[in-house]
């Protein structure tokens, strides 16, 4: 696990594509009493193990699915992203 950890944080040019898959999971609200108010993005590697995690908090009125591109690219490096929406 430390050596995973290691190379998910070693120096690396972060312009370059990272070395890992990733997949998007969305997070609706289903309904008034949901414990989640608003949908989340969340971006994960596919390779099941232990990542750090990251709280993305984009820009107020702005949709957070505008940023997953932005997002993806960081999952690529080795990162789980949550980003909620904010309004």
């Amino acid at each position: 696990m430390a050596q995973r950890a290691q190379s998910v944080l070693a120096t690396k040019d972060v312009f370059q594509k990272g070395d890992f898959h990733w997949k998007q999971f969305n997070v609706e609200t289903s309904s008034a009493s949901s414990s989640t108010p608003k949908p989340l993005l969340i971006f994960t590697p596919i390779v099941p193990g232990s990542y750090p995690v990251i709280l993305f908090c984009h820009g107020f009125f702005i949709h957070n699915s505008f940023y997953s591109e932005f997002l993806g690219h960081i999952a690529l490096h080795g990162f789980i992203l949550v980003a909620p929406q904010l309004a």
